[in-house]
């Protein structure tokens, strides 16, 4: 489009300049008017026109002038909304972090206790810090000397130093001096009972015969080598025993 025709053109209108550099795809610049002698391109872009001249690119504009003081007041709002941004990528993983002390697992004690139910105390003789029992904690405490004797209850009070333990379950008897303390694990419910086993043989049960008066006698030692016999009369008086199989 020649120089001259720029300027028939109504403000607001679009147009290219064939001849003048293109774009990377080919395509012409896009311009539009923004008043008798200016236009800007796609790019954002002004550019000067003269009926005598060809176009060229508006300089960077100077410095702007001071600007007075105001003693008005204004206000304004506004709204924007603008498209988010990807996400980003994921940063690198961090340093691993300290091992954690460990866990204690068994405590003891040299308290003197009697096994038996009720609330007792017991004082710590080994490091107590990382038990991790709270009360409601089921604990047995078993003797160290005959680990068959033990008493089971839950903790009511637990300090680094010390545990008092609500005993409800005991077995053994006697009187200790050194313990063994760990969490113990909380029974089970009842299980379903179980099927009827198979009928068991017959036993031999009281020999057929005999007649009224006669007693089963053991013949020998013999498991159920039995006879009838005839008690002797005027004999020491004889238990009759009747078996039902």
């Amino acid at each position: 489009m020649a120089s001259s025709t720029f300027f028939k053109l109504a403000v607001g209108a679009t147009f290219t300049l064939p001849g003048y550099p293109a774009k990377e795809d080919g395509t012409s610049v896009i311009y539009t008017k923004l008043d008798a002698t200016r236009a800007r391109d796609e790019f954002g872009r002004v550019w000067s026109f003269s009926p005598s001249l060809a176009i060229g690119a508006q300089g960077f504009s100077g410095a702007s002038p001071a600007v007075p003081t105001n003693t008005g007041t204004g206000t304004g709002t506004g709204t924007g909304t603008g498209t988010r941004g990807p996400v980003g990528p994921a940063g690198q993983t961090g340093a691993t972090g300290a091992a954690g002390a460990a866990s204690t697992l068994v405590a003891t004690s040299n308290t003197t206790n009697t096994i038996g139910t009720g609330s007792l105390s017991f004082t710590f003789s080994s490091d107590a810090t990382n038990l991790g029992w709270l009360p409601g904690s089921l604990v047995q405490v078993a003797a160290q000397s005959d680990v068959t004797q033990w008493m089971e209850g839950q903790v009511t009070a637990i300090s680094t130093t010390s545990v008092t333990i609500n005993v409800t379950s005991t077995n053994g008897s006697g009187t200790y001096s050194a313990w063994n303390l760990f969490l113990a694990g909380t029974p089970g419910p009842t299980g379903a009972t179980g099927a009827t086993g198979a009928t068991g043989a017959t036993g031999p049960g009281v020999p057929t015969g005999g007649t009224a008066g006669q007693v089963l006698e053991k013949i020998d030692s013999t498991d159920y080598n039995t006879q009838w016999t005839t008690p002797a009369a005027g004999g020491a008086d004889v238990l009759q025993v009747q078996v039902f199989s």
